[in-house]
């Protein structure tokens, strides 16, 4: 989703009431922050959409970008953190997760990097000008 439409869309969110889990996973990243309660969410989103017709063919693709989106959240909030809790938070394991993280860094173009010692992505925050 565009970053411009997710916007909107937690707003309309924040005023739903329901237990769709697509909405539900929204409303605990993005509103409640709340990245053990998001990762449930992707799991019930899985299923839900494994048994859709229409929605069985975009399974893949969502829980990719939903572990996508997630990373990204937890990115924004932490600049130091530990590799085998980012693939726990994702639902991966170890290597997985590091091979993941790896090129979505290339891919995305992260200001980045993995301290293999230490087990640990560093992101690299550059204070934005005033001027």
């Amino acid at each position: 989703i565009n970053a411009e439409y997710m916007g909107e869309l937690v707003k309309l969110i924040e005023q739903e009431i329901t237990t769709d889990p697509v909405i539900e996973f929204v409303r605990a990243l993005y509103i409640d922050y709340d990245f053990e309660a998001a990762q449930r969410r992707v799991a019930q989103c899985e299923s839900v959409l494994l048994h859709d017709f229409f929605l069985v063919s975009c399974h893949e693709e969502f829980i990719e970008n939903a572990k996508l989106m997630i990373f990204e959240n937890y990115c924004r909030i932490h600049s130091v953190f530990d590799i085998g809790m980012v693939a726990e938070k994702l639902g991966m394991d170890k290597e997985k997760a590091e091979i993941w993280i790896v090129n979505l860094i290339r891919q995305t173009r992260l200001d980045a990097r993995i301290d293999s010692q230490k087990n640990q992505v560093i992101m690299d925050t550059t204070p934005s000008s005033v001027y």
